[in-house]
């Protein structure tokens, strides 16, 4: 653009003929004479060419002046720019998962989008007042320098130290600080330029964006090379999240690890195969990894045009002998152009045994099935053979003695005579939730009423509520079939088989429970909740509770075979959500609470200091070992590159114009090959104004040829002298 003083004075000058021919044409005393009349039949003949040739004349004037404006205002600008307006830039860098896609040319996008970027950033000129901000994309989005800098060289500089980060691309984060800046700032024309692939994950176009506060103009130098295939992993689900050395077994393996695979990208042939493999890496009690070892490997054939598949890999009991600590089941698909979401993790916890206490009386039934009572008939869905016992310890507690000491080194609690626990034993039941610890709690068949839920619903803080009644149920319902999620349910290992083992459960006497949807695990046919399960705010263990006695007299559960599967998965899978690992996803908030702490790095990576309020948001992937503040190990946590981000189909230019066009309400420019584009911002715009101030120059003296030669003919002066 040219020099816009200088042109708007140019521009201006076009005013002069217009003044000067209104003011030729003033009018003058009229003196008459006595040939005046010939004169003036001559004039009225010639009149319309006179007035012909005048506008003609005023408008090649006007144009001469319009064109010598623009050609002095033209060089000022592209040759010296220091009376130029300053320009403040605002530099976001796509550096999310999908922007380590590597091209055929061996880099990858986000190299191309900082080489691009410093050159933007080289182009301008800090004498003239020019200033640029950095930010990138990548959850949480980040602003590297904003408010803008003049210190461009510490632009270029925060430039080259990006790293690539393993999560998807925050346009919500972005434009939330954008608008923050933009609110308290008095930058009047800022220019947002954008540096991406703008691939189907880094542009999520079915999200929409919310308009900045302020009109803001927007240019997508968009990097070229996109459209590659790329295959990445988007879920891991071991068997079990926390596996009994001791007592392994069919029902803890019979779950194989299921992987799920996304294929994204231009081209999708049919035939291809990707291996899947499966390690389990050990973590020492000091971080350190120990030698990992191979649990399983299958493949997956893509037909034409597969986007998703499942592959399930079988895992032996043998792979895991020995193995006594904590780990992490690790997941690895073939290497293809974007390496980052071809490794996902999940922790495991290992144990020799759990230790389980069954809070009631302690009476055990010697007479036959007639005389037992509830903790008989747990007792013996838990410890139901010589391979089960192997992997279980079973310790009575008196509920009237119970407290913190009596429940030290257990892994969970079954509270089955709930009417004699004291306020100090539902305190230490709270505790051990807290801690990490499953209680699973059924009514007492011998209580009339049933005084004690609000002791434990106060104690473990669950918004439940509870009849202090038994109802009475005739004819008895049986169980339904159970709803939901079964990818989260703690009886997902029981999925095949428990729409079946419903079936022949009746409830004939119960009390009436009022929770929240999510918390029902099973109902009766007459929509009412038999067990439900929670787990209290910033505690790390669950509470499950039974509406009927274990008792035949209140329900026919003891004597079905769904007794033995139910407490087993109860059990284990609620002792397994409390275990000290921890997943999640790159780009959200840690899920640990351990202010002021820090997350060490378990093989490669980089340590966190964990605030003291809050948690991090971790934008790469890995293993860290999570400590206190006094040094003390609080579990693992794995962090997964998310695949979805990383999906590697192109965006059209409609699309995206459709997506931004609202957020960019200054404009909104597109452009294809940024590498060029971008960063040759003075080499765009300074030769085309320059040549376009030439060719003004030259316009203007061919006008001016122009203007002297009709100014001689209008004015119908005879060259020659007269005889």
């Amino acid at each position: 653009m040219a020099h816009p003083a200088l042109l708007a004075a140019g521009l201006a000058c076009i005013a002069i003929p217009i003044v000067v021919h209104l003011l030729t044409r003033r009018r003058r005393r009229t003196v008459r004479w006595g040939a005046m009349r010939f004169l003036l039949e001559a004039y009225r003949k010639q009149k319309r060419r006179l007035q012909l040739e005048q506008l003609i004349l005023l408008l090649l004037r006007c144009a001469l002046v319009g064109l010598i404006g623009v050609a002095v205002a033209g060089p000022m600008r592209g040759g010296a720019d220091a009376g130029g307006r300053a320009r403040t830039l605002v530099i976001v860098i796509d550096d999310s998962i999908a922007s380590g896609l590597v091209g055929p040319e061996g880099r990858s996008a986000l190299d191309r989008s900082k080489a691009a970027a410093a050159e933007m950033i080289n182009a301008l000129d800090a004498a003239r007042g020019d200033m640029a901000a950095l930010m990138t994309l990548g959850a949480p989005s980040q602003a590297l320098v904003l408010p803008p800098s003049s210190d461009l060289a510490g632009v270029s500089r925060a430039i080259a130290q990006i790293e690539g980060v393993q999560s998807a691309a925050d346009w919500t984060g972005l434009c939330s600080q954008l608008d923050s800046w933009l609110s308290q700032s008095e930058v009047m024309s800022p220019e947002v330029v954008v540096f991406s692939q703008m691939l189907e994950g880094s542009a999520p176009v079915e999200r929409a964006v919310r308009p900045l506060s302020r009109a803001v103009r927007w240019r997508l130098a968009q990097v070229s090379g996109g459209g590659l295939e790329n295959i990445g992993i988007t879920d891991v689900q071991p068997p079990r999240s926390l596996l009994v050395v001791s007592g392994l077994g069919p029902a803890d393996l019979a779950s194989p690890v299921r992987v799920r695979l996304l294929r994204s990208g231009l081209q999708l042939p049919d035939g291809e195969i990707t291996s899947v493999g499966a390690w389990l890496d050990g973590v020492s009690a000091g971080g350190g990894l120990v030698e990992p070892r191979q649990v399983g490997r299958t493949s997956v054939t893509w037909s034409q045009g597969q986007t998703e598949a499942e592959a399930s890999i079988a895992v032996s009991p043998s792979a895991l002998e020995g193995l006594t600590s904590s780990g992490v089941l690790r997941v690895e698909i073939d290497r293809d152009a974007l390496m980052d979401d071809n490794v996902a993790r999940a922790p495991i916890e290992l144990r020799q045994k759990l230790r389980v206490g069954l809070i009631s009386s302690g009476r055990s039934g010697t007479g036959g099935l007639g005389q037992f009572d509830a903790a008989d008939w747990v007792r013996l869905a838990l410890l139901p053979g010589e391979e089960e016992a192997a992997g279980i310890d079973l310790a009575m507690v008196q509920p009237g003695s119970l407290d913190r000491s009596r429940l030290a080194g257990l892994d969970a609690a079954i509270v089955l005579r709930a009417d004699l626990v004291g306020a100090g034993g539902w305190e230490a039941l709270s505790r051990l939730v807290q801690e990490g610890g499953m209680v699973i709690i059924a009514p007492p068949a011998s209580a009339s009423s049933h005084a004690w839920i609000d002791a434990m619903i106060q104690s473990v803080g669950l918004p439940w509520t509870l009849s202090r009644e038994a109802q009475v149920r005739d004819p008895a319902p049986a169980l339904a079939e159970p709803g939901g999620d079964e990818a989260t349910s703690p009886l997902r290992v029981l999925a095949g088989e428990l729409s079946f083992l419903v079936r022949s459960v009746h409830v004939s006497r119960g009390l009436s429970i009022e929770t929240p949807e999510q918390d029902v695990l099973l109902r009766m046919s007459t929509g009412q909740a038999f067990l439900v399960m929670a787990r209290p705010e910033e505690a790390r263990g669950a509470v499950a509770l039974f509406s009927s006695a274990i008792d035949p007299s209140w329900t026919d559960l003891p004597t079905k075979p769904m007794m033995v599967p139910l407490f087993q998965e109860l059990v284990r899978q609620g002792v397994a959500r409390g275990v000290k690992g921890r997943s999640m996803v790159a780009g959200g908030v840690a899920p640990v609470h351990a202010p002021g702490g820090e997350l060490l790095p378990v093989g490669e990576g980089r340590s966190v200091r964990l605030p003291e309020q809050g948690a991090p948001g971790l934008r790469r992937s890995g293993v860290w070992m999570v400590r206190d503040v006094e040094g003390v190990s609080r579990g693992l946590l794995v962090v997964n590159a998310d695949a979805a981000g990383a999906r590697a189909g192109a965006r059209t230019p409609e699309q995206i114009e459709r997506w931004l066009g609202p957020l960019s309400q200054g404009g909104l420019t597109l452009n294809a090959g940024g590498e060029q584009e971008g960063g040759g911002e003075a080499a765009e715009r300074r030769p085309g104004i320059e040549g376009l101030a030439w060719l003004a120059f030259a316009a203007a003296l061919l006008l001016g040829l122009c203007e002297m030669f009709f100014a001689r003919l209008a004015s119908h002066a005879e060259v020659g002298g007269a005889a």
